[in-house]
């Protein structure tokens, strides 16, 4: 509770290990969504983590309240006069008091050998505003991966509908002089949900899962893209599900979606 957040690495057969760098990506906030995209195509993953729990009027935060007195022994039998001390400390939460509120939405710029480093603020995307899901997906079909941001708005219309506002933002990239790319539209129709596409190229394998609700209240599309660097070249582009493999594309033309016709 007292660490953070953490990063787990797959091992295969259902193990997970938590990486030597997770130091540098355990301070992202109350996080909640977040999408591992190759935004630069230099062929490695980047990670957007989108955070904050409750922003109100104020920078007082609710926090240690919490912790010195709504945490109690678990022994403990409600009462009613804990009940009011509760009323009396959240009666202004949400309005005058904030709870990790005004948090930073942090983006993770991998720089390979488990190096890390925030750059959220300089490309414009370190969102001040709450936020919930978060996903990478190239909207436009240039070979960019963008963002969508859910914001969760929970004072500006919450005396008249009683509920909170959801926003939606695009982030459209338009980082200029990227690597080469390669990307795979799965048929939805096809029921590609359990399927590792995979990439060869220049001697290196990039392996993604094709699944559902990986990211909070989202997922991401049937659609793969792989950053390639400078690699010009891909010997392979593998789909396998349940040990069979189901598609398989060799010397596929870069910088280019490729279309599964099955």
């Amino acid at each position: 509770m007292g660490y953070g957040n953490r990063l787990l690495l797959g091992q295969g057969i259902g193990r997970f290990q938590q990486p030597e760098y997770n130091d540098l990506l355990a301070r992202t906030g109350w996080s909640w969504g977040c999408t591992p995209w190759d935004f630069d195509n230099d062929g490695d993953r980047d990670i957007y983590v989108v955070n904050g729990m409750l922003s109100g009027r104020s920078a007082r935060d609710y926090c240690t309240t919490f912790w010195r007195h709504d945490i109690r022994d678990g022994a403990s039998k409600e009462t009613l006069l804990m009940q009011e001390v509760y009323n009396q400390c959240m009666k202004g939460l949400g309005k005058d008091i904030s709870w990790n509120g005004f948090e930073h939405n942090s983006f993770l710029m991998n720089e390979g050998r488990g190096n890390y480093h925030n750059i959220g603020y300089l490309m414009g995307v370190g969102f001040e505003f709450d936020c919930r899901s978060a996903v990478g997906a190239d909207l436009d079909l240039d070979g960019r991966t963008d963002l969508l941001v859910v914001q969760m708005d929970q004072l500006t219309n919450r005396h008249k509908t009683g509920k909170a506002e959801h926003y939606l933002h695009l982030v459209q990239n338009n980082l200029p002089n990227q690597g080469n790319w390669v990307g795979l539209h799965l048929n939805p129709g096809s029921n590609p949900v359990g399927a590792m596409v995979s990439v060869q190229a220049n001697g290196k394998t990039q392996t993604l899962p094709v699944v559902t609700g990986d990211s909070y209240s989202s997922q991401h599309p049937t659609t793969l893209h792989f950053g390639l660097g400078q690699v010009n070249r891909v010997e392979e582009l593998r789909v396998e599900k349940a040990g069979r493999q189901i598609l398989l594309l060799k010397n596929p033309e870069i910088n280019k979606y490729h279309g599964d016709s099955r």
